[in-house]
């Protein structure tokens, strides 16, 4: 097992799937370089995996948790704040 921490653009805030080996636990959203990027723990030895990532600025709908979306976390970003958020499963 060869478990790391990468790190992926979110090139569509309102939803991007990213496919990485062994793709794992969200760790992070933040932006740098004024692009959304999130960090995610991978098993370079792992299968491949896709999971979808959206960001949310304040005051936006959020999407729906029946439909496997989790918060990761909220960073700022002046003069804004954003919430990164995970889909458990890409259907």
């Amino acid at each position: 097992m060869s478990r790391s921490v990468y790190k992926f653009t979110v090139e569509d805030p309102a939803g991007s799937i990213i496919k990485a080996p062994g793709l794992g636990r969200a760790l992070m959203f933040g932006t740098q370089l004024d692009e959304w990027v999130v960090w995610c723990e991978v098993d370079l030895d792992g299968p491949m995996r896709a999971r979808e990532f959206a960001v949310f600025g304040t005051g936006h709908p959020l999407p729906h948790e029946d439909e496997g979306w989790t918060h990761v976390n909220s960073w700022q970003h002046p003069p804004f704040v954003w919430h990164g958020y995970v889909r458990s499963a890409v259907a």
